[in-house]
């Protein structure tokens, strides 16, 4: 499988597994470079948020389910690492989405 076709079939798959999610987190895949691939959530304009699977490892792929452990690394816009959590995907988002309500208001 090519680069393009292995990047577009995680595209895919994140949005047949997970319709309602990427819609409502405006959730799309990233490649990070080296063959690293993430699920992207934006937090602001100076953090966004890159998502993976997690088992003993990173695993760069897109989760099979809501409830799939994830690890979440939060970035600035320099690409440094702030913080990092591990938590159910679905879990993670909304932990996220409500730090992001509390710095608009």
């Amino acid at each position: 499988m090519t680069f393009e076709e292995h990047f577009q079939s995680l595209i895919v798959d994140l949005n047949n597994r997970f319709p309602q999610l990427v819609k409502k987190y405006n959730l799309c895949v990233v490649h990070s470079g080296g063959g690293c691939f993430h699920t992207d959530y934006t937090l602001n304009k100076k953090l966004s948020v890159l998502i993976n699977p997690y088992k003993d490892d990173v695993e760069y792929d897109v989760p099979k389910s809501k409830r799939t452990k994830c690890i979440f690394g939060i970035y600035d816009e320099e690409g440094n690492q702030t913080k990092t959590f591990i938590k159910p995907f679905e879990e993670g988002l909304k932990m996220l989405e409500q730090r992001k309500e509390k710095r608009d208001e």
